[in-house]
C-alpha cells in the first residue's frame, strides 16, 4: 500500500513506539488478549497494519460477538445469519466461538447488500422506495441518486429531461440541492415506472434466494452486521413479510446511530452505541474507516440468479479493493481465534472504547499511514471509491467547521463541501505536510480534531433528542 503522508522518519519511529506502547499498555490489563498477542508476535513478524489490526480491531470484533453469542442464547435465538461483507470477520470469530463452547447455534454468512434487498421490494411500496434513494453522502450527483434506483444510464437521462436538472448533470450536489431533487422528483412519472419494473424483474430470485437461505422458515433467528441505520434489515424484513406476514426480524449490530422509524425497539440490538446513548463513543468512532478494515476480499453482491444447483448470488467483478490489506488480516485473525482462550465474563465494552478512540478519533502518522489510503465508497452501488483519509486540504477541512455546515445545510451558503470519510486522518495529513516546528504542528492537529469533535457532538445530540 502506498503511503501518502509526508513524515519525519526518526519523529515517525518515535510515534509510532510511543503509539504502539499505548495500546500494550490498555491490552496488559486483559490478560486473555495480551497473552495470545503475545505469543503470535513471538512467532510471526506482523507488518506494523497487521499489529494494529491485531491490537486494536480483533479485540472489539471479539467482544462484540461475545455479546452477540450470549444475548442470542439468553433470547433462544437457534440461528444467527451473519451479513455480508461487514459480518463475515465476525461470522469466523463466531463459528469458533460455538465450537469452543458447544453452543446451540447455528451460524450462516448471508450474502446480501443494501442494493440486492432493496430493488427486489421498491415495488411493494414504491414511494417509500424512491424516498430511500435520496440520502447524503460523499461527492453526492443527480445521476447518482437516481442510480440508486437501478435506472440505467439511459433512463437516468430520461428523468433528468423530465425534471428540466439538465444544467446540474455531474455536478456534486450540497444538503438543501438533495432536498429540492426529492421535490422535483416527487412529481416524475417515468422513475416510478422504472424503478417498478427493475423490481419486478428482481423480485422473485431474490425472494427464492431468502427462500433456500432459511429465512422464511419457522425457526427462531436473527441478523447480525455492523449497523449504523437499520436500512439493511428493514429491506430483508419487507421482502420476507411478502411471503409471510408473521415473520418479525431482530438484529445485533456493532452500533446504531439512527432507530429506524415504525419499527419496535427491541427488534434492533446495538452493542457499542445506539441512537439514545453513547454520544461520546459515536463522536470518537468512524463507521467508514470500520467498514474498510471489518469486511471480506470479495466484490459487493448486485443481485441473484438460479441455476441448477440452487438460487447464487450475483456479485460484482472486481473484488474488494482493500482485499489484499483484508485478507492478510484475515489471516491474522485465524491466527489469534487458535491462540485465544476465551472466557466467561461480562461485558467489556470500555475495552473497545479504550482501543477504538485514538485509533480513530485521535490518529497518528501510524494509524494513518496503515490504514488512511484504504478505499472507501458510501455509493449503493459501490462506485466511486476514494481513500478513506480523503486528500484535503487545509482550507477544505476548515469548510467542515460546524457554523460553516450549518450555514450550508439551512441554505444560507451555496458551496459544496469536500467530504472526507475520515475526516480525522484527513486533519492529520493535511497538517502533516505544512512546514512548522513540530510542537506547533502538535497543537495544529488537536485544534483541528477538537472542532471536528464539536461538530460530530452536535450532530449526535441533535439525533439523540430529536431537534
Amino acid at each position: 500500500m502506498e503511503v501518502r503522508v509526508v513524515i519525519n522518519r526518526k519523529n515517525w519511529q518515535k510515534r509510532r513506539n510511543n503509539r504502539m506502547e499505548q495500546y500494550e499498555r490498555i491490552l496488559r490489563q486483559y490478560p486473555d488478549y495480551w497473552e495470545a498477542i503475545r505469543r503470535i508476535d513471538r512467532i510471526h513478524r506482523l507488518k506494523a497494519d497487521e499489529r494494529l489490526y491485531l491490537m486494536v480491531i480483533v479485540p472489539p470484533l471479539v467482544e462484540y460477538v461475545r455479546w452477540v453469542l450470549r444475548h442470542a442464547e439468553q433470547n433462544g435465538k437457534r440461528r444467527l445469519y451473519f451479513l455480508s461483507r461487514d459480518g463475515y470477520q465476525m461470522y469466523l470469530i463466531a463459528q469458533e466461538m460455538v465450537e469452543q463452547g458447544n453452543l446451540p447455534i447455528e451460524c450462516r454468512y448471508l450474502q446480501v447488500s443494501r442494493y440486492s434487498m432493496r430493488v427486489p421490494g421498491y415495488h411493494l411500496d414504491l414511494e417509500q422506495g424512491l424516498a430511500s434513494i435520496f440520502f447524503g453522502g460523499i461527492n453526492v450527483t443527480v445521476e447518482k441518486i437516481l442510480r440508486r434506483g437501478a435506472l440505467t444510464n439511459e433512463e437516468i437521462q430520461n428523468v433528468i429531461r423530465e425534471i428540466g436538472w439538465e444544467r446540474m448533470t455531474g455536478r456534486m450536489l450540497n444538503y438543501p440541492q438533495i432536498r429540492r431533487l426529492y421535490k422535483h422528483i416527487q412529481k416524475s412519472k417515468q422513475i416510478r415506472n422504472y424503478m417498478r419494473s427493475h423490481s419486478l424483474q428482481a423480485y422473485d430470485d431474490a425472494i427464492g434466494y431468502l427462500k433456500q437461505e432459511g429465512l422464511c422458515d419457522p425457526i427462531p433467528y436473527a441478523l447480525v452486521d455492523s449497523g449504523w441505520i437499520g436500512t439493511l434489515q428493514n429491506s430483508i424484513e419487507a421482502l420476507v413479510k411478502s411471503v409471510s406476514e408473521d415473520i418479525s426480524l431482530e438484529g445485533y449490530y456493532f452500533g446504531m446511530y439512527e432507530q429506524p422509524r415504525q419499527r419496535k425497539r427491541n427488534q434492533f440490538h446495538p452493542y457499542y452505541f445506539s441512537d439514545r446513548k453513547g454520544i461520546r463513543r459515536k463522536t470518537n468512532f468512524s463507521n467508514s474507516l470500520f467498514e474498510t478494515i471489518v469486511s471480506s476480499p470479495e466484490g459487493m453482491v448486485i443481485g441473484y440468479i438460479r441455476e441448477s444447483e440452487g438460487y447464487m448470488a450475483v456479485k460484482k467483478e472486481n473484488s474488494n479493493p482493500n482485499h489484499k490489506q483484508i485478507k492478510r488480516n484475515i489471516k491474522v485473525l485465524r491466527m489469534f481465534l487458535k491462540e485465544y482462550h476465551p472466557v466467561t465474563i461480562s461485558d467489556r465494552t470500555e475495552l473497545a472504547q479504550k482501543l477504538l478512540t485514538p485509533f480513530m478519533a485521535k490518529p497518528t502518522a501510524l494509524e494513518l499511514a496503515c490504514y488512511g489510503d484504504n478505499y472507501f465508497s458510501d455509493d449503493l452501488l459501490d462506485h466511486d471509491h476514494q481513500r478513506v483519509a480523503a486528500d484535503l486540504t487545509l482550507a477544505q477541512i476548515r469548510e467542515q467547521r460546524l457554523w460553516n455546515k450549518l450555514l450550508i445545510i439551512m441554505g444560507i451558503e451555496k458551496q459544496s463541501i469536500h467530504e472526507s470519510a475520515w475526516l480525522e486522518g484527513s486533519a492529520v495529513r493535511a497538517v502533516s505536510r505544512i512546514s512548522i516546528p513540530p510542537g506547533r504542528k502538535k497543537r495544529r492537529i488537536r485544534e483541528e480534531l477538537k472542532h471536528i469533535r464539536w461538530y460530530k457532538t452536535v450532530v449526535y445530540l441533535r439525533k439523540q433528542f430529536g431537534v
